[in-house]
């Protein structure tokens, strides 16, 4: 009797998808524990990995009719069933993978507020969104269009049409990348920080050896009985597909975002600020401003104006007032900062589990409010 295969697929497919479905699960945990507001990029991982969980069912239905085995062990019976499962396997692969890169796209616009770079990101996420129409019509009409599902891996037809759509697919990946290292590298933050949220975006990257390895198993010199030897390039298919929702999970959670956050400039308190995670929606009822008036010899120190300038619903300008109210005497008062320790390594002790954003920097700064 010819050894069965399909046991193979059956256990990474398990072991891999439930990696996937534990770190969606973390990322689902914590945006309804900081009661974060939801976004394109979480809809677009939801259907994604409703779609994985399509292509699992698909790979375990064709095992149980015969998957793994030569293919002239295969009744006919159970032959159209395995080619169906397979055919609905690869056309899930192509459009979950795709959702993936267009969450990813979605994440790092949501990540600025200036409009450049927000529209590059959705032009990135409609350029994935053309390639997955694409890359699906082209695997899923080959071969004898009454039966496309028929074709399987290991022909000459098929294998240069997924030589051309993982290529695209792989450059897309490049591409988000690129556009992870234009948002976060000018950052008002540490080289060590700015690398570990680059090398977060950066693990989507690790798809490219995978694919690879990919290609070269469903190259028709390696598939010669394409139900037997085609589960080794199956199973890294679902290696670089499961890793895909991995990577599009964990770029979302606090300790990636907390240096983004916290370098994040105000520009209004009790309206829209510049975190993307903010679910207020009001009215803007307030306009901080912070500049620089003077710097003293000592460069670890700056004097600063602070002005709050407040506006009615009737967008009337009210006579402004101070932001820091401690108890004034002779008519100034001093705010100082004092840093014994790095600020930007440290957690307020107030902001925890706060939405707003938070300034920190690394200097002295002393604040004087003065009447007038």
């Amino acid at each position: 009797m010819s050894e069965n295969r399909g046991s193979w697929l059956s256990t990474a497919t398990g072991l891999f998808f439930s990696w996937a479905a534990l770190s969606l699960g973390v990322r689902i945990w914590v945006k309804l524990g900081r009661n974060q507001n939801r976004g394109l990029d979480d809809y677009a991982i939801l259907a994604a990995f409703v779609l994985v969980v399509l292509h699992v069912a698909a790979n375990f239905w064709a095992i149980h009719y015969g998957y793994g085995l030569p293919l002239d062990s295969i009744s006919d019976s159970h032959l159209g069933d395995v080619e169906g499962a397979l055919y609905t396997s690869q056309l899930s692969y192509i459009i979950a993978t795709g959702l993936t890169k267009i969450s990813t796209a979605f994440f790092i616009g949501r990540l600025t507020r200036y409009a450049p770079q927000v529209r590059m990101s959705y032009i990135l996420a409609g350029v994935t969104g053309v390639w997955v129409l694409a890359s699906t019509l082209v695997i899923a009409l080959r071969g004898d269009l009454g039966r496309p599902w028929a074709t399987l891996d290991g022909s000459e037809t098929l294998y240069h049409r997924w030589l051309a759509v993982e290529a695209i697919g792989l450059a897309i990946e490049v591409a988000l990348w690129a556009l992870s290292i234009f948002l976060i590298w000018n950052l008002q933050m540490r080289l060590r920080k700015r690398v570990m949220i680059l090398a977060a975006f950066g693990c989507r990257l690790f798809l490219i050896p995978l694919i690879a390895l990919r290609l070269v198993y469903l190259s028709p010199a390696k598939n010669e009985n394409p139900t037997v030897t085609s589960i080794i390039p199956h199973i890294l298919t679902e290696a670089a597909l499961e890793y895909s929702v991995l990577c599009t999970s964990i770029t979302a959670l606090k300790p990636f975002l907390r240096p983004l956050h916290s370098s994040a400039i105000v520009n209004s308190v009790g309206g829209n600020a510049s975190n993307p995670y903010s679910r207020s929606q009001g009215r803007v009822q307030g306009i901080y401003m912070l500049s620089s008036v003077s710097g003293k010899d000592n460069k670890d120190e700056y004097e600063t104006t602070t002005t709050a300038v407040e506006s009615t619903k009737d967008n009337k300008v009210q006579a402004p007032k101070p932001i820091f109210r401690p108890e004034i005497s002779g008519g100034e008062t001093v705010t100082s900062v004092q840093t014994d320790m790095p600020r930007d390594d440290i957690e307020s002790l107030e902001s925890g589990s706060s939405e707003q954003m938070i300034i920190r920097t690394t200097r002295n700064w002393s604040v004087r409010y003065e009447e007038r």
